[in-house]
């Protein structure tokens, strides 16, 4: 598996880069998400709600000045879509993601607690569940099945409550289509993901 790899070689780059000594900083995050997907095909009688999901892996952050530094990242993602209608019930699709960012950072405040991040991300789906009415759909959905990339844009703020833990509130934006037809069909989905993310992370050393 291609993402499985390049989870693998994150992680070992992540923990590598240690070698910069104290300059480098590594963690654990997690938390929870709300995921939409604005654009995609859906009925004309369902309602678009929020998605909710979760997410959780690893971090390093690479300091390049007192105020300027470099954060990258390996996690597992649940992002999707989910609708509700009155006539068919509750439809969710959950893609699962294997996520990269890379993220240029700038941190403020006493002890660098205030941080702001900005940078690309990098997503390769590793799963894709579709539950109606809470039945698992085995078949894995419908016509429309993910797509093997998706390219994306991050902004995160944290704020460390002590040296090493913080909390951190992030918004991506996807660019490139979520959902791409299968065999069966050759209409196009036009989705793209958009979402927040609210967790924790613990950085040791910092």
């Amino acid at each position: 598996m291609k993402a499985k790899s390049l989870f693998t070689c994150a992680l070992a780059l992540l923990i590598g880069a240690s070698a910069f000594g104290q300059g480098f900083h590594f963690g654990v995050k997690g938390g929870i998400s709300g995921n939409w997907m604005p654009r995609t095909n859906i009925n004309i009688d369902d309602t678009p709600v929020m998605n909710v999901g979760f997410y959780g892996g690893v971090a390093g952050t690479l300091f390049l000045s007192d105020m300027y530094f470099l954060q990258a990242e390996a996690l597992y993602t649940r992002k999707g879509v989910s609708t509700n209608s009155e006539l068919t019930g509750k439809y969710s699709r959950n893609i699962s993601y294997i996520q990269v960012p890379v993220f240029f950072g700038l941190a403020l405040g006493s002890d660098d607690a205030l941080r702001f991040m900005l940078g690309p991300e990098f997503g390769f789906a590793v799963g894709n569940q579709v539950v109606t009415n809470a039945a698992l759909n085995p078949a894995g959905g419908d016509k429309y099945k993910p797509a093997d990339f998706n390219f994306g844009i991050g902004f995160q703020i944290s704020y460390f409550i002590t040296d090493g833990l913080a909390v951190d509130l992030r918004f991506d934006k996807g660019f490139t289509k979520t959902l791409k037809p299968a065999a069966s069909t050759t209409s196009e989905d036009k989705g793209t993901n958009l979402g927040v993310m609210l967790g924790v992370s613990y950085m040791f050393g910092n």
